[in-house]
């Protein structure tokens, strides 16, 4: 049994099973890179709470060395990913047509593109106004202090959900192509879309407007990239058909 590429389903599931021992190999190496990396990272990532003067505390023998560990595993995912996103495309260009390879070319950099950024805003951005707000609770007779893990942890849920939100224009490019969105329903759909964001912002965020606001405000700019990209995309999928036709 073959595919239109030539393949047999067991050449095929060996190719996938070698470029996923490739993706793991990537991490691994990765991983291995961010652990001689995690002495200028970690004092990177607890600059905010330095900054507002909190103490950190280890409060087990090996909590500091779950952190090293945590940290370069994250680092080894973030320098890995190139890698990962190569091995993905590579399995499933060869079935791909001409046009789905030229979109495959733009997605896979934009991708990465997006996801850096994301992580960048919500490191410079997010992060310092999320972390002064929560730690602007004080008691008299309670003196601050933080666990580092605890800390970390909080740390790496403020910043990955943004680089996953930042991937709305590619998720929208995809379905635009599929057919399965257009840039007259996102037009239309605006306010609900405006509502969906706030609403986010404000989950997200500390209950005050500046914050909202600060997170808010890309999404929606975000967003409107979302509809242009839409909009470029529905002419040519019209030329496309009137070709073939």
């Amino acid at each position: 049994m073959s595919d239109q590429d030539g393949m047999t389903v067991v050449e095929h599931l060996e190719e996938l099973r070698r470029r996923l021992i490739v993706s793991v190999l990537a991490v691994a190496g990765g991983t291995v890179a961010g652990w001689f990396l995690t002495p200028r990272l970690l004092p990177a990532l607890l600059r905010p709470a330095r900054e507002a003067g909190i103490q950190m505390i280890s409060l087990a023998p090996a909590e500091l060395f779950w952190v090293y560990v945590k940290v370069a595993v994250l680092a080894g995912l973030v320098l890995a990913m190139p890698v990962v996103l190569y091995e993905l495309g590579a399995f499933v260009w060869p079935g791909l047509e001409a046009r789905e390879r030229r979109l495959v070319l733009v997605l896979l950099p934009t991708t990465l593109a997006l996801f850096a950024a994301g992580i960048a805003f919500a490191y410079a951005v997010m992060l310092g106004f999320m972390f002064q707000f929560f730690v602007g609770f004080r008691t008299p007779g309670v003196t601050p202090s933080l666990s580092v893990g605890h800390y970390l942890s909080f740390v790496i849920n403020v910043i990955l959900p943004f680089g996953f939100v930042f991937q709305l224009p590619v998720f929208v490019a995809l379905l635009a192509v599929l057919d399965l969105v257009t840039a007259e329903f996102l037009s239309r759909n605006r306010k609900y879309a405006v509502l969906a964001i706030f609403v986010l912002a404000a989950v997200l965020t500390p209950p005050d407007p500046i914050s909202q606001l600060v997170m808010a405000v890309p999404l929606l700019a975000l967003y409107e990239v979302s509809v242009f990209i839409a909009r470029l995309i529905r002419p040519r999928r019209r030329a496309r058909r009137a070709r073939e036709a």
